[in-house]
């Protein structure tokens, strides 16, 4: 007599973020920008990641977040994955989409980009990632390159686009996944390409990206893209340091609110740096 094995419950690939195996490394593409050199650059990402401490509201970030809702109108970007998935395999004329996308592979690094202009035609499809800046500044790469990566991943994951207000804390929200090459039909070649848009300032706003850069053809990095990757993986290696030992980073730390037993009130609580 033969008994039945068990069917296999365990999904081929984890899509939830509460149960992903990477979500204690797991990093936003924008944290990675400018930390590897700039140590008040670094404190902010961690007080964001730790704390959910976002930047106070000013002039400058309003006007950034009015230029970039901008854009998004004027390239009228598609963030319904359904309507994504099907235009693409219709092979329709380029358009832009985004999406929070992630990369299991690559530590669950995650990005949404601004904008991914997309070019399908017969067997290939590329995807050109942009990115708004004000400026170039060689220290936006490292958010640049790290969205390349997340999409060289052929196991990359998508849900739908966040709205900033919904972040949840550390800047994640929990969300499920889906595999999104796999949706994609009939393609045999794969083109992940990355620039950026310096737009200026929302009174002269400009949508002219620089020249792009061929980060990965058929989920294969080209050569000569070994630094770039190095930067995204360096820049992700000092924000887990710090996280690890905040003691280190020789900033002038951020007070906490604490429960004391000096009666009823709370007191203000400066962490030790060591």
């Amino acid at each position: 007599m033969t008994t039945r094995r068990k069917p296999n419950t365990i999904p081929k690939r984890i899509t939830s973020c509460i149960v992903c195996g990477a979500r204690s490394e797991c990093l936003r593409a924008s944290h990675l920008w400018g930390v590897r050199k700039d140590k008040k650059r670094l404190q902010q990402v961690i007080d964001e990641i730790r704390y959910n401490r976002s930047l106070m509201p000013t002039v400058e970030l309003e006007e950034g977040r009015m230029a970039h809702e901008i854009l998004e109108r004027q390239r009228a970007v598609e963030k319904e994955l359904d309507a994504i998935v099907d235009m693409i395999n219709a092979r329709s004329a380029s358009f832009y989409m985004t999406a929070a996308f992630c990369s299991p592979t690559f530590g669950g690094l995650r990005c949404q980009p601004d904008a991914v202009r997309v070019e399908a035609s017969e067997e290939t499809l590329k995807f050109l990632i942009i990115e708004d800046k004000t400026s170039n500044q060689p220290r936006y790469y490292a958010q640049l390159y790290a969205e390349a990566v997340i999409l060289t991943d052929m196991h990359c994951l998508f849900a739908p686009a966040i709205r900033m207000d919904h972040y949840g804390l550390s800047g994640r929200l929990d969300q499920r996944r889906v595999p999104f090459y796999p949706r994609l039909k009939n393609f045999r070649t794969f083109i992940i390409e990355a620039a950026l848009n310096a737009y200026g300032s929302l009174q002269t706003l400009r949508d002219k990206p620089l020249a792009p850069i061929m980060f990965s053809e058929n989920f294969h990095m080209l050569p000569g893209i070994e630094q770039k990757y190095f930067i995204v993986t360096q820049s992700r290696k000092v924000i887990l340091g710090a996280l690890k030992h905040p003691e280190n980073l020789d900033i002038e730390p951020m007070p906490q609110m604490k429960f004391t037993r000096r009666g009823n009130q709370l007191e203000l609580f400066m962490p030790k740096n060591h």
